[in-house]
């Protein structure tokens, strides 16, 4: 099989704004923890796939619809692309979010050039490769954020790819949200996965690493973080590199499976709606912390000027399941809470959000508790019992 890695550097060079957290007001330029776009290629008779990971918010379908017409162009390839973000909520916009958020066009333009040059540049090189995975349940740096819940679901994984007995890369999984600094920061981040990346890279240079975000809807760093200052986001780093270099280790010791590769894909269609905010009574959130109540009435004052001209609509998403050898990554573009890991067997499958589109936080099934994250969910209860279908299906 043929196997490729390559990555770049996609800080701004102009000022722009950061996306995710709804309080910018100045642009900003400066950067703490560079921001890269990776790229992981496989190729055999029957697979030609690009893997594109990138240190942002989400890419939205219509955007990575203009990253893969403009590599496309330069490489002049029939591919199978997957995209996919780690989420990180200081970097500029690559998406176009239901009014909400818009797509930076400059520097949109500015990274879809980068990036295809990135993949033009990602060498195909004939190995003979196998892989292996460990993982355990790990919350020293995300939790889960709402009150009275279990942290059973938050777990670290690492999917190691050896030539014969020579490991020449890795694949990093982790579930929590990277919202480590102070909402209004000055900068933008890679956050906690970038940090920990740059130490493993230098611990093992010759060795590629790349970070996908799992189902982290309902965890982040909250109740770990000391502060909101960039040292805490390099603390952080340094646990999850202290964790992943645990497993890194543990993989040595394990047996590996022949590398193979499959990719099968299909559509759900979701019927997107708005709450009824007018329901919520904050009298009645008994036991709720004062930051879950902050961030509703947060949630509540950014759907206001959007309510009234929301008319609910129906949308088509992707679902991309690849497998490696004996393990299953089941791409998605929602923001997954972490109830749905225990609808998969961890041993061999993974729930890689913010990939293929964005569609925002998807609760569990049967969700009672009012919270931020419910309130600006637009999917209804059979959408998620459609979403239900397609992760048990992976095993079956």
């Amino acid at each position: 099989m043929l196997i490729g890695y390559n990555q770049i550097c996609i800080n701004p060079i102009k000022s722009t704004y950061r996306v995710g957290m709804f309080s910018e007001s100045n642009p900003i330029l400066n950067v703490r923890g560079d921001l890269y776009a990776r790229c992981l290629r496989f190729k055999n008779d029957s697979y030609n796939v690009i893997l594109l990971v990138f240190d942002s918010l989400a890419i939205s379908k219509d955007i990575q619809q203009i990253f893969e017409e403009k590599i496309k162009a330069t490489i002049n390839e029939d591919v199978t692309f997957i995209f996919s973000s780690t989420h990180t909520h200081y970097a500029p916009s690559l998406c176009n979010l239901a009014g909400l958020i818009k797509v930076d066009k400059q520097y949109l333009d500015y990274t879809s050039r980068k990036v295809a040059l990135m993949v033009n540049n990602c060498r195909l090189v004939e190995k003979d490769l196998s892989i292996n995975y460990s993982w355990e349940r790990f919350d020293q740096v995300g939790q889960t954020r709402i009150h009275n819940k279990s942290n059973d679901n938050v777990y670290a994984g690492v999917l190691s790819i050896f030539d014969h007995k020579v490991r020449i890369g890795n694949i990093l999984f982790y579930n929590c949200h990277p919202t480590t600094p102070q909402n209004d920061a000055n900068y933008f981040t890679s956050e906690f996965p970038g940090s920990a990346i740059e130490k493993l890279t230098k611990k093992y240079p010759g060795e590629f690493f790349i970070y996908l975000q799992g189902a982290d809807g309902d965890i982040s760093t909250r109740l770990n973080r000391k502060h909101t200052k960039y040292e805490e986001v390099t603390r952080l780093g340094n646990l999850m590199s202290e964790e992943f270099n645990k497993l890194l280790r543990l993989n040595i010791t394990k047996e590996k499976v022949q590398m193979t590769i499959e990719v099968k894909s299909w559509q759900l269609t979701i019927d997107n709606k708005l709450k009824d905010i007018n329901k919520i009574n904050f009298d009645k959130l008994e036991g709720y912390t004062e930051k879950e109540k902050i961030e509703l009435k947060h949630g509540i004052k950014m759907l206001n000027p959007v309510i009234d001209g929301f008319t609910p609509f129906r949308s088509k998403i992707d679902l991309y399941l690849l497998t490696l050898g004996n393990i299953n990554l089941f791409f998605n573009p929602f923001e997954l809470f972490s109830d749905y890991n225990d609808l998969i067997n961890k041993d061999n499958t993974l729930l890689v959000c913010y990939s293929q589109g964005i569609q925002g936080y998807l609760t569990q099934l049967d969700n009672k508790h009012i919270s931020y994250e419910w309130l600006i969910e637009t999917q209804t209860e059979k959408d998620k019992q459609n979403v239900v279908e397609a992760i048990k299906k992976i095993n079956s």
